[in-house]
């Protein structure tokens, strides 16, 4: 079977890289443009297309999906299947009609919740217990297409955005792989429709959805820092320098005299060996790593020593 994949970022090398140990016909990949990246913003191909040319597997990386002579390219490679991983753009049907077998995508929630750029994201901002993987067959509408295959993933309590991914994605290509070797899966037989009426959808992700409310319930200042770490990042001000927080957990030891009002981002307790504790609109959080600007990650115990952190500072 020849294959063409498609996708961007490192969870979709990951895939494209299980396809590759597994021996499959990897005949061409499509990634996104090249673009600047890191602190030098140096312009870089993407994880995927790096994968692609370390095997000598040709890549395309078309600014238009729609333009005539990439789809001329493509359909000139006679392709059986085009398998879609987070490349982050509608497929035209012009497109999705080129492979015998048509395309199918994987996707990072149990379809048809999550439609959209942010399934894993939208599961911790949530506080869901679960969530999964989806193969499914892509049509010309956002994350509708019919679904093949589905396996369901525990959300641990200590679970962030890029450890949820790392394990919904190494199921995802085991779940690909059982697919893939089975043509009549591959061909949409036995695939079903999905439950319009449960839909969901999960909305792109700015760098400025990461700015931390402390006014918010604590639960949801929790939730908030394990979907936007590690990327966009929690952050807030702290001596009018931005931080991130890395890592925190809900604080139910600490109970407050009746008489005492902290604000919302107030430090109300320091916790030896362990971090200290934030006040917020419903409840505290103990802060357990942070990433102060311009500096390395770090255990907030490390925070409170180096910047001599005290009950009674505010983080805004």
């Amino acid at each position: 079977m020849k294959i063409i994949f498609m996708g961007t970022p490192a969870c979709a090398a990951d895939v494209l890289s299980s396809l590759l140990t597994a021996g499959k016909n990897v005949i061409a990949v499509i990634s996104r443009p090249d673009k600047p990246r890191g602190r030098g913003l140096k312009v870089q191909g993407s994880k995927v297309s790096g994968l692609a040319e370390e095997h000598n597997i040709a890549v395309y990386k078309p600014e238009n999906v729609k333009d005539s002579q990439f789809l001329k390219e493509i359909s000139g490679l006679k392709p059986d299947l085009i398998i879609v991983v987070a490349y982050g753009k509608i497929l035209p049907k012009e497109f999705i009609d080129i492979p015998k077998y048509g395309c199918i995508n994987v996707h990072a929630s149990l379809l048809p919740k999550y439609r959209g750029a942010s399934p894993i994201q939208s599961a911790l901002l949530n506080g869901d217990k679960e969530t999964g993987i989806t193969i499914m067959k892509i049509n010309e509408k956002l994350d509708a297409g019919d679904i093949i295959a589905q396996k369901k993933i525990k959300v641990y309590e200590n679970d962030n955005a890029g450890s949820l991914s790392d394990r919904l994605f190494k199921a995802g290509a085991e779940l690909l792989s059982d697919v893939l070797n089975d043509i009549d899966r591959v061909k949409g037989q036995g695939s079903r429709v999905q439950d319009e009426s449960s839909v969901s959808y999960a909305k792109s992700i700015k760098k400025s959805d990461g700015t931390i409310d402390f006014s918010k319930p604590a639960e949801e200042i929790r939730n908030m820092i394990r979907a936007f770490t590690p990327w966009p990042g929690a952050m807030c001000k702290y001596n009018g320098k931005t931080i991130k927080l890395i890592e925190c957990r809900g604080e139910s030891r600490f109970a407050l005299p009746n008489d005492a009002h902290p604000l919302p981002g107030q430090i109300i307790d320091i916790i030896k060996n362990e971090g200290f504790v934030v006040s917020t609109g419903e409840g505290s959080i103990l802060i357990l790593e942070i990433q102060p600007e311009n500096s390395k990650k770090m255990s907030a115990e490390e925070f409170v020593r180096g910047y001599r952190i005290k009950s009674g500072d505010i983080f805004t």
